[in-house]
């Protein structure tokens, strides 16, 4: 049995979309069925964009009953809020201590936030800070492996690294995890069919939402744009409808749709 963990924080509104679902909540199920998992809410996470106390509470309790409704059983789950564990701040806090500067300037948020234009001395340091606090949330359970979205592969390699770095100055206290990434879920396009889904982007479906707001998204959901009727022969490579329902749907009743839309016999509406 191999020892497991991730997080997710609670950003935006705290519910999650399908994104998060087969990024995240359907891999810890699949996984705690032969291995010991530990799932954490990362609200100290979430710090770096909301400061908000009232906000933050709700987006908790949002994102507690979300995961909670999806994951059904937790037998060999251990379900938990960063912040009721004082061990992940001052796990950190020591790690501070053994990672160089250069590395975390590697990071791709900070970058990214540099990339933007936003001033390299207004950058929040909580967000700098944010791998290092990422490293400690890891290798406090020392975990075998880490499941994350390719764009996350960084933050377990920068964990790695810091790891490395610990264990040569002390004592090789921490084992090397390594990032747990399936093919099929590494990138989950959002309905624009270009970039990750993110409630950020717009680009989601959620699970939580109510009909009319579910309904909308679907309908935005990117198709073929080459397809000018209903009746013209479509195409299923890039169309995030099928990419969906490859995900959700009946294997049996998917393949006879994507046949007859190729055959230009069914409409993307009834799709």
């Amino acid at each position: 049995m191999k020892r497991i963990v991730s997080g997710i924080t609670p950003s935006g509104d705290g519910s999650l979309h399908i994104g998060n679902y087969l990024g995240m909540v359907k891999q810890s199920k699949e996984l705690a069925r032969n291995n010991d998992c530990f799932l954490f809410v990362a609200d100290l996470h979430a710090l770096t964009t909301i400061q908000n106390k009232e906000q933050l509470q709700r987006n908790i309790e949002i994102l507690i009953l979300n995961e909670l409704a999806l994951l059904g059983d937790l037998t060999n789950i251990t379900f938990f809020r960063q912040s009721d564990v004082p061990m992940h701040p001052e796990l950190q806090t020591i790690l501070n201590n053994v990672t160089p500067l250069g590395l975390l300037k590697r990071a791709h948020a900070y970058k990214d936030k540099l990339a933007k234009d936003v001033m390299e001395d207004e950058i929040n340091l909580g967000l700098f800070n944010y791998p290092i606090l990422m490293a400690a949330d890891i290798l406090l359970y020392k975990p075998d492996l880490v499941p994350v979205g390719k764009d996350q592969k960084q933050h377990v390699e920068i964990t790695r690294d810091i790891a490395e770095r610990f264990n040569k100055t002390f004592s090789p206290i921490f084992p090397l995890p390594d990032a747990y990434i399936p093919e099929s879920v590494a990138v989950v396009l959002g309905t624009d069919g270009q970039r990750k889904m993110s409630k950020s982007l717009g680009n989601i479906i959620g699970i939580f939402d109510s009909e009319d707001v579910m309904k909308k998204q679907v309908m935005s959901t990117y198709t073929d744009p080459t397809r000018a009727h209903a009746t013209d022969p479509g195409h299923i490579e890039g169309n995030m409808v099928f990419t969906y329902l490859d995900f959700f749907g009946e294997p049996k009743k998917v393949e006879e749709l994507k046949e007859q839309y190729k055959e230009g016999n069914v409409a993307d509406v009834e799709v």
